[in-house]
């Protein structure tokens, strides 16, 4: 390889970094547009003020939008995509793995 294509390389590489990095927090930032309190969706009307400020601070929204962030985009580069609202489990990357290679396996023998 040449000087010139490794230097194109690694500024194609740090472009996409850059990309990825905004592209993460406009859709971060889009989520928390959202109208409504996701806790008080969760809980529902007859929820107590205590109850809402244990999910509060158990879900992290209690912190600024840019820690929630850092913490969200640390959990996604491990492959956990943050606790469920919706069940009692933390949603893994690995549920979808099996999607992931199907998706993959079409795109390698579809274009052989």
């Amino acid at each position: 390889m040449t000087k010139k294509m490794t230097r194109m390389i690694g500024k194609r590489l740090l472009q996409s970094v850059a990309v990825i990095i905004i592209v993460t927090m406009i859709v971060f930032f889009l989520i928390h547009l959202i109208p409504g309190d996701p806790i008080l969706n969760f809980l529902g009307p007859n929820a107590s003020a205590g109850q809402i400020e244990y999910y509060t601070k158990l879900y992290g929204f209690d912190q600024p939008l840019i820690i929630q962030y850092v913490r969200w985009l640390v959990g996604l580069v491990q492959g956990n995509m943050g606790f469920s609202i919706s069940s009692p489990n933390f949603v893994h990357f690995s549920r979808y793995c099996s999607l992931y290679r199907s998706i993959s396996r079409y795109f390698i023998f579809d274009s052989v």
